[in-house]
């Protein structure tokens, strides 16, 4: 969760934005609509993730008891919906802004506007085929006994236990609450798409970054778990049990970093 001074700055920057836009349509032309539209959806895009940065990381998802993509029974950290329902209602508006676009350059007889504008659609529109395709999933956190697997939107990775050196939260470049994996050798993929919907930290070392922005748990309860696990081989057999669950939920609202409750 970003801090309660950056979001401030953030605010002020998308009102900033969203006057400038509001006076840019008011000039009239389909280009001074179609740039001040832009800041406007921009602006009003900000303050909802500003919003949603603020209220989601003290409202997360409970750790559940499911199975992994590998079928295997696992302790779940689901991430909110929200953080796919975001991404997908913004690619749809800015689609629906880039069509409208073009119809008003070729009503307006401008055919570079058409142009350029029918090509940001198409871009925008590959995402959502892909979500429709049934390739993107919310995902999370899969802890099994074999090891951990990781599914969120298209990306897939799944590595064992004796894979993993260290897990430890960070800060990466995109968000304050993070959880890094140290491994010994890279994870094996299972990506679902190969460039859209893949937003991820890429490093030349088997490193992987996993925002755990909106994630049940948090970054620090996470990390508390894969430790136990890493540390004491006997506690990985009961991570899809409920108690386990239920011992990790409590640790959770407890607001605990102890691992002496993280698994039994």
């Amino acid at each position: 969760m970003r801090s309660t001074r950056h979001n401030v700055f953030l605010t002020i920057s998308y009102v900033f934005l969203a006057v400038l836009g509001t006076g840019i349509v008011v000039v009239g032309g389909v280009a001074a609509v179609m740039i001040g539209s832009l800041l406007l959806l921009i602006a009003a895009g900000g303050f909802v993730m500003v919003g949603f940065d603020t209220y989601l990381p003290r409202r997360r998802p409970a750790v559940e008891v499911g199975t992994a993509p590998s079928g295997a029974a696992a302790l779940v950290f689901p991430y909110t919906r929200v953080a796919l329902v975001l991404p997908v209602f913004w690619t749809a508006a800015f689609l629906i802004w880039a069509v409208v676009g073009a119809l008003l350059s070729l009503r307006a007889n401008a055919p570079i506007g058409v142009w350029l504008l029918g090509l940001v659609a198409a871009l925008l529109l590959w995402p959502l085929v892909e979500l429709l395709r049934g390739k993107i999933a919310v995902g999370g956190l899969y802890l099994t006994s074999a090891g951990v697997e990781y599914r969120h939107e298209g990306i897939s990775w799944s590595t064992s236990w004796e894979s993993i050196a260290s897990a430890g939260p960070v800060e990466s470049h995109h968000s304050r609450d993070s959880l890094m994996f140290v491994l010994t050798g890279w994870p094996e993929r299972h990506d679902t798409t190969r460039v859209v919907w893949r937003r991820e930290v890429r490093l030349d070392k088997p490193v992987m970054v996993v925002s755990a922005q909106y994630i049940a748990g948090g970054a620090a309860v996470i990390a508390d778990v894969l430790q136990r696990c890493v540390k004491l081989p006997q506690t990985r057999a009961e991570l899809g049990q409920r108690y386990t669950v239920d011992q990790v939920n409590q640790q959770v609202r407890a607001g605990s970093s102890g691992s002496a409750t993280a698994a039994p």
